[in-house]
């Protein structure tokens, strides 16, 4: 089994509307994903495959997936080099759950294997003009 770095994001956006506005960022081209169950998108880099999707985890200690609508996987490339392609997605998710915070503008948690939170992001309330 390998290592899966998420990002869970907390959007009432549509999926489509979401890998839109990632896509970008990310600098990856998403496919859509075609199965049965929900919808979702899929992209490769170099060392990763990341996808997009609703999940469907309950909370579990101070992970609290609940309050969250999708999750981003990262998950490292499985071949000879799988234990640089693991170093260079765990970067890669680091840099990526920083450069959406400004963008997606909602609350973001960044989880290692759904075990251990390696960080939150929580926007401030914005403030109307006066």
């Amino acid at each position: 089994m390998s290592r899966v770095i998420s990002i869970f994001v907390n959007c009432l956006d549509p999926i489509e509307k979401l890998e839109s506005q990632i896509e970008p960022i990310l600098s990856v081209h998403f496919n859509e994903l075609t199965s049965n169950d929900a919808k979702g998108f899929e992209a490769r880099t170099r060392d990763s495959v990341i996808a997009i999707r609703r999940h469907d985890f309950e909370n579990d200690r101070d992970l609290n997936f609940e309050d969250y609508s999708y999750e981003i996987q990262i998950r490292p490339i499985r071949d000879q080099l799988y234990d640089l392609h693991e170093r260079r997605t765990l970067a890669y998710a680091r840099t990526a759950f920083a450069d959406l915070q400004p963008v997606l503008k909602c609350n973001m948690m960044l989880v290692d294997d759904l075990q251990h939170k390696l960080g939150e992001y929580h926007p401030a309330p914005s403030t109307p003009n006066r």
